[in-house]
């Protein structure tokens, strides 16, 4: 396919090295692993709750999780730019990923507020 793949894996290892922490895997990686495992345990819908401030972001990323999960009838069920209720509206088959722009902090969702996520996992 004309690719240099020993340049590919050159910028691949430098972006892991770059991503990881110093006692660890990087955040995508530790997420990607934590959403597998809760989705193979029946937890399969992971509802965005995303800083107003970045337009757009959730609906990327619903796109991205359904076209990189949802293969052979299985996989994660992305929910974008849904109103976050209360805790008790939810089944337990519900994941909640906030994502906060930390130069624009939403007030209601870090004061916890009914439009923050039951669960925060970051």
């Amino acid at each position: 396919m004309g690719v240099d793949t020993a340049a590919l894996l050159r910028r691949a290892a430098l972006a892991w090295q770059a991503g990881a922490p110093a006692d660890g895997l990087p955040g995508a990686v530790w997420l990607g692993a934590v959403l597998a495992a809760l989705a193979r345990s029946g937890r399969d819908k992971l509802t965005f709750a995303i800083a107003p401030s970045l337009p757009g972001l959730g609906l990327w990323l619903e796109q991205l999780v359904a076209e990189s999960t949802g293969k052979q009838g299985t996989g994660i069920l992305p929910v974008a730019e849904e109103p976050i209720g209360e805790p008790g509206v939810y089944g337990s088959d519900r994941v909640f990923a906030h994502l906060p722009d930390p130069s624009s902090p939403d007030p209601d969702v870090e004061a916890g507020s009914p439009r923050s996520p039951p669960r925060d996992i970051r």
